[in-house]
C-alpha cells in the first residue's frame, strides 16, 4: 500500500469517526430505528420483517452507550468507516492506489451514503456487506478456491436477511461468470453449487418461517407480489419521487458517474476483467428495482448497495479524466464540490427549505418526537393515565424511547396475529384502568377502541412545525362495554 494515500486515508477516516460519533447525536432516532432498538430489548434469531442484525447491532450499542442516539447507531457510524477502509483497499488491490484513493473521496462526498448511513438500518448494513463482499467476490473468481466461494456465499446470505432482494448480487455474480473470459469448463461446478447452498441459507428460514405463520397465500404477497398492468397508470407518483430520491442521493457527480459507467470504453479506458466484475455485479439488481418502481413496489433501500461497485468504475474514469488536461480537472473538482456541499448542506443545523418539498438528510434542529413525549407524559401525570396507546410500532417505539423510564407503549387493537405491542381484551391487569390513545394519522379512535372503553373524550392536538398535529384522547375504564363504535362515542 502507497505509504502517502494510506496516511491520508488513515488520518480522513479519523477524523470523519469522531465527527459522526458526535453529530449521530444531535438528532432523534427515527421509527425503524427505535423499532429495532426495541426488538433489541427482545433478542431473537428472526423477526416478522427483518432479519436479527440490526436489532442485535442496536443491543450492543446501547449496551456500551446506553439507550442514546449515539447507543442505537454506534454500529451505523462504525460500518461507514470501515466501508471507507474497504473501499480504498479494494480500489487499489483492483487497479492502483490511486484510483482507490478516488474511490474513497466519491463515497465520503455522495449524498447517499454520508446522509444514509448515519441510521442504523438494513440500508447501511447492505453497503457494509457489499464493501466486504467487494473484496471476496474478486477473489472468488481469481483465487478459484473453495472457501472464498463459501466466504462469498455467506457474504450474500447475511445480506439477504437484511432485505429480500439482496439475493440478486448472486445473479450479478453468475452473470459475470458467464461472460467471464477466463472461465473454463462448466458453469455449475461443486464449488458454485456450495455457493448457491450457502446463499439460499439467507433465504429459506424466512420463506418457511412466513409460509409457516400465514401460509403460502402469506408468502406469495410477501415476496412475490402480484404486478398488474393497471398500477403502473396509477403509480406516477411513486415513480417521480423514486427517481426525485435517486437524483438528490447520488448528486451531481454521482449522477455524472455513473452515466460514465456505460460510456467507459468509448473514452479509451482498457476494460479488463476487474471492470466487467464491478460493472455486471448491480445489473441484475438495478434491472429488477427498475420495473418494481415502475408498480409502486421499488425498494429504495437496496440500491446504495448496489450503486457502490460502479463507483470504482467511475474512479478509474475519474483518474483518467483528470490526467487528459486541465479543462477535465476542472470538470471533475466542480463536481466533487457540488457534491460535497449537497451533502453538508444537509448536515447544517439550519438548513434551506427541503429540496423540491422532500427532506432525504437529518436535521438537527427538529426534536418533535421528543417534544410529543415530553408532552404526553405530562397529560399522563395530569390524567391519571396507567397506560398509553399509539396507531403503529414504530411510534409506539419512538414514545417508548423517549418518555421517562422508557415506558411501554400499546398500539391500537388490529386484525391478525396479536404480538407483545397489541392492547387486546385479555389484559386482565388494565380492566378498568385509563388510557391515552394518540395518533397523528387518525382523527379519532377506531371502533375496536372505542369499543374496549366505557368512555373517550378528546384532549389536546400537539402541534408540530411542518407536520402533521399529534391528537390526544383520554379513554377511560378499560374492558367495560363501550358504545358500538364510531365517533360518536368520542366526546370534546
Amino acid at each position: 500500500m502507497n505509504i502517502g494515500y494510506r496516511k491520508r486515508v488513515t488520518a480522513l477516516l479519523f477524523f470523519l469517526l469522531l465527527v459522526r460519533f458526535w453529530f449521530s447525536q444531535t438528532f432523534e432516532v427515527t421509527g425503524p430505528e427505535a423499532y429495532a432498538w426495541m426488538k433489541g430489548h427482545q433478542l431473537d434469531w428472526g423477526y416478522w420483517d427483518q432479519g436479527p442484525l440490526v436489532p442485535w447491532a442496536s443491543w450492543f450499542g446501547t449496551l456500551l452507550f446506553r439507550n442514546t442516539e449515539l447507543g442505537v447507531r454506534l454500529f451505523a457510524v462504525n460500518v461507514y468507516i470501515v466501508v471507507g477502509f474497504l473501499f480504498f483497499y479494494i480500489g487499489r488491490s483492483m487497479f492502483n492506489p490511486r484510483v482507490g484513493f478516488y474511490a474513497l473521496i466519491l463515497y465520503l462526498v455522495l449524498p447517499i451514503y454520508a446522509w444514509q448511513m448515519l441510521f442504523l438500518s438494513e440500508a447501511t448494513f447492505s453497503v457494509g456487506f457489499m464493501g466486504l463482499g467487494l473484496i471476496v467476490f474478486r477473489h472468488m473468481f481469481t483465487r478459484d478456491v473453495w472457501w472464498d466461494w463459501l466466504l462469498g456465499g455467506l457474504i450474500i446470505a447475511g445480506a439477504t436477511t437484511l432485505d429480500w432482494w439482496n439475493c440478486l448480487w448472486a445473479a450479478g455474480l453468475f452473470l459475470f461468470y458467464m461472460r467471464d473470459p477466463q472461465r473454463t469448463g462448466r458453469l455449475m461446478t461443486p464449488k458454485t453449487l456450495m455457493f448457491l447452498g450457502t446463499v439460499a441459507l439467507g433465504i429459506l428460514p424466512f420463506l418457511a418461517y412466513r409460509c409457516a405463520i400465514t401460509g403460502p397465500a402469506g408468502l406469495t404477497l410477501t415476496y412475490f407480489p402480484m404486478i398488474h398492468p393497471h398500477q403502473f397508470r396509477d403509480n406516477t407518483h411513486s415513480i417521480t419521487y423514486f427517481i426525485r430520491a435517486q437524483g438528490i442521493w447520488l448528486g451531481p457527480l454521482g449522477i455524472v458517474a455513473m452515466g460514465f459507467c456505460f460510456w467507459i470504453r468509448r473514452l479509451g479506458i482498457p476494460f479488463f476483467r476487474e471492470h466487467l466484475l464491478v460493472l455486471f455485479l448491480p445489473i441484475p439488481g438495478l434491472i429488477v428495482q427498475g420495473i418494481l418502481v415502475m408498480f409502486g413496489r421499488g425498494d429504495q433501500d437496496v440500491l446504495a448497495a448496489l450503486w457502490l461497485p460502479w463507483l470504482l468504475l467511475a474512479a478509474v474514469i475519474g483518474a483518467r479524466l483528470i490526467d487528459q488536461g486541465s479543462i477535465r480537472r476542472g470538470i471533475v473538482m466542480v463536481l466533487v464540490v457540488a457534491s460535497l456541499s449537497e451533502s453538508l448542506c444537509g448536515f447544517w443545523p439550519h438548513p434551506t427549505p427541503d429540496w423540491w418539498g422532500f427532506r432525504f438528510a437529518p436535521d438537527p434542529k427538529r426534536h418533535p418526537i421528543e417534544n410529543v413525549a415530553a408532552e404526553v407524559a405530562r397529560w399522563q401525570n395530569e390524567t391519571g393515565a396507567s397506560f398509553l396507546v399509539t396507531d403503529s410500532p414504530q411510534n409506539a417505539s419512538q414514545l417508548s424511547f423517549y418518555l421517562p423510564l422508557h415506558a411501554f407503549v400499546y398500539i391500537m387493537p388490529m386484525e391478525g396475529i396479536h404480538s407483545q405491542y397489541d392492547l387486546w381484551a385479555n389484559y386482565n391487569d388494565f380492566n378498568g384502568a385509563t388510557a391515552i390513545f394518540l395518533s397523528r394519522n387518525l382523527t379519532t379512535p377506531p371502533g375496536e377502541m372505542i369499543r374496549e372503553f366505557a368512555e373517550i373524550k378528546t384532549l389536546h392536538d400537539i402541534a408540530i412545525p411542518e407536520q402533521a398535529p399529534w391528537r390526544l384522547f383520554l379513554c377511560e375504564h378499560f374492558g367495560a362495554s363501550g358504545p358500538a363504535g364510531g365517533e360518536s362515542g368520542v366526546k370534546n
